[in-house]
């Protein structure tokens, strides 16, 4: 039950939030949109500046004459500049809008999820409290209920990432598609390289689930029984015990940060060879004008980087939803 990915876990949010998982996707699409209109604006921007020429009968037709024409609005410097700067601010602010929906949403996942569990383990019949120890319950309200909810702010960054990353990829296909199909290359090479650290984050999400549960467990009974285990001094050879558990704890923390740490660090050095060899491939094969060829390197930048964070979204999810299917497996 502990094995699920993206697609499950926002299945089960979407099930059961609809309405807040369906604004804040909503709000997410409108804010690829007006980045896309911002980024529009740049190439025209960039032609005024590098030309220093203002009329429009200088600016080749495309989607933002044809938004400015429509609007009755000149194509100057002032003008285009407004309409990036609005555009932009209009993306920030539905994004904005979008993750506060987020927040909110999150700490009722965590309330109902916890409510969910106690309303259970109250109705539950007596063979269930026979067959399971109090510490695993205790667990489930405690720490995985929130760790669970996080799970759903992070499925939406992803998604955001997503989409950030389809509206940059658009863009930089209309302007040269050799360029575009060279930064998603470069982007999946770097993917795949460190999908590596994927894996050690849902690994080590995974085992602290099940450790924490276990010595959340151990302690529950012993502290149940705290007179018998004293009468017959037991307790070092409990403490070794829990030294056990709490050192594969201390393991698996360790693995999801330094997973986490890893991604970061090395993205990096990935992303300037990545931008090195995407400049070569549009001075090279692009063929561009010097204010598409500067509109290229922003695009494909921010190819790369939405598609990094994307994958570091991805990550966190990955440590994150065990705790979500363990804690249902509980309820």
């Amino acid at each position: 039950a502990m094995k699920a990915g993206f697609v499950k876990t926002f299945k089960f949010f979407f099930s059961i939030y609809r309405k807040q998982t369906l604004i804040v996707v909503l709000l997410l699409i409108l804010a690829g949109f007006a980045e896309a209109i911002g980024v529009a604006g740049f190439l025209p921007f960039l032609q005024i500046v590098l030309n220093s020429t203002e009329p429009h009968s200088h600016l080749p037709d495309g989607t933002v004459s044809r938004l400015l024409l429509s609007f009755g609005l000149p194509q100057t410097f002032p003008v285009i500049a407004g309409l990036i700067i609005g555009a932009i601010s209009l993306k920030a602010l539905l994004q904005w809008t979008a993750m506060q929906y987020v927040s909110n949403t999150v700490a009722k996942v965590a309330a109902d999820l916890r409510m969910r569990l106690l309303n259970a383990l109250l109705h539950a019949n007596w063979r269930y409290f026979t067959t399971h120890m109090l510490g695993s319950s205790l667990n489930s309200v405690a720490a995985e209920t929130f760790q669970a909810s996080s799970a759903f702010i992070s499925a939406m960054r992803f998604l955001s990432a997503c989409i950030q990353f389809v509206i940059y990829a658009v863009s930089a296909l209309l302007v040269s598609w050799i360029v575009f199909a060279g930064g998603g290359a470069i982007g999946a090479i770097i993917v795949l390289a460190l999908w590596a650290l994927v894996k050690i984050a849902r690994n080590a999400g995974r085992e602290q689930t099940e450790i924490a549960r276990k010595m959340l467990v151990q302690l529950a009974d012993m502290l149940q029984g705290i007179k018998p285990v004293r009468a017959m001094a037991l307790e070092n050879k409990f403490l070794d015990i829990m030294q056990t558990q709490s050192k594969g704890l201390q393991k698996a923390q360790a693995d999801q940060l330094t997973s986490a740490q890893s991604m970061r660090i090395l993205n990096e050095p990935l992303m300037i060879i990545a931008g090195i060899s995407g400049l070569y491939l549009a001075v090279t094969y692009g063929h561009l004008e010097s204010s598409a060829l500067i509109l290229m390197g922003v695009l494909f930048m921010r190819i790369l980087t939405s598609m990094n964070t994307a994958q570091g979204e991805y990550q966190r999810l990955a440590s994150q939803e065990s705790a979500l299917w363990s804690l249902l497996d509980a309820i």
